[in-house]
């Protein structure tokens, strides 16, 4: 059984303290609330799992659990680190030592916010806010609420520039090495960061957001302005949705040094419009019918 008061609670709590943390001339006042809120959030959102498995996980001492101090609130709740050591014995849900130390670097300080009115930088609230954030919107909501909405959460997180280079960063040896091969990035429709990867016969992948979901159309939008080549009221074979989008490839100092044009539904590429239609005018791959006079 879902318990929807904690997971829906924990997110609003993470949601205010985005909202004071995104906001344009950041206060003190912004960096206290910002952490209070998305600290209590956090811990609201780990113990949420326990708690649809069963509510004496949510206990500190299981052995001293009952229902009617939970219905009440009256009882101490899992720290932390027994918290983690829960959701991998009972949901299997995994978090990393560096996703601990993330984590554990918001608790403590927040901790030191509380207890000595210690408060950080701002740069330093926001850096190890970003990195606990990347885990919460990543790893976490697909292990343990992949069905619910951060649409919200995933939307402030994407204002804030930590969130975004700390995501980058985390991804950037295989960037290089994807770059290396040969194969072509795209910027994903879904996170709109340059981290997407289109492979026959249209399967797409984003190492920075990890959406699987085609969307031929968004991607076409955030990586070119070319006119569409074909549409798909013409498709024979359903291969292709709508569009082949024209695009530059650069070297490693970002010069251009050829142009492309590649399906955004099934990843066909070619140097040329024009070999993408056989004599009969269509598209040689699924048959489509070109949209527009071509030489």
């Amino acid at each position: 059984m879902k318990d929807h008061s904690l997971l829906e609670t924990g997110l609003e709590f993470v949601k205010f303290g985005l909202s004071a943390l995104v906001q344009e001339q950041r206060q003190r006042e912004d960096l206290i609330y910002s952490l209070l809120y998305f600290w209590t959030g956090t811990e609201l959102l780990l113990k949420a799992p326990l708690a649809e498995e069963h509510w004496s996980l949510v206990f500190e001492d299981t052995d001293k659990a009952n229902r009617a101090a939970y219905n009440s609130g009256d009882f101490i709740s899992v720290n932390f680190d027994n918290a983690v050591s829960r959701l991998a014995g009972v949901r299997n849900i995994k978090v990393t030592p560096e996703q601990k130390t993330a984590l554990r670097s918001v608790r403590d300080m927040r901790n030191k916010l509380m207890h000595f009115g210690i408060l950080q930088t701002d740069s330093a609230v926001s850096s190890i806010i970003a990195q606990a954030l990347h885990f919460l919107c990543n790893d976490y909501r697909r292990q343990a609420f992949p069905n619910d909405d951060f649409s919200e959460i995933i939307r402030l997180a994407h204002q804030l520039d930590e969130f975004i280079e700390h995501g980058m960063s985390l991804i950037k040896e295989r960037l290089c090495k994807i770059r290396e091969s040969g194969e072509l990035i795209l910027r994903c429709p879904h996170c709109h960061q340059l981290a997407g990867i289109l492979t026959p016969p249209g399967k797409w992948s984003c190492l920075f957001c990890s959406s699987t979901e085609l969307d031929s159309l968004g991607i076409w939008e955030v990586n070119g302005l070319h006119p569409p080549a074909w549409t798909s009221a013409d498709m024979h074979q359903g291969c292709c949705n709508d569009l082949v989008l024209e695009i530059e490839e650069y070297d490693g100092d970002g010069v251009p040094t050829s142009q492309i044009f590649i399906c955004c539904a099934c990843a066909r590429k070619e140097e040329q419009l024009v070999e993408f239609y056989d004599k009969d005018d269509r598209c040689g791959a699924c048959g489509g019918v070109p949209d527009h006079e071509h030489d």
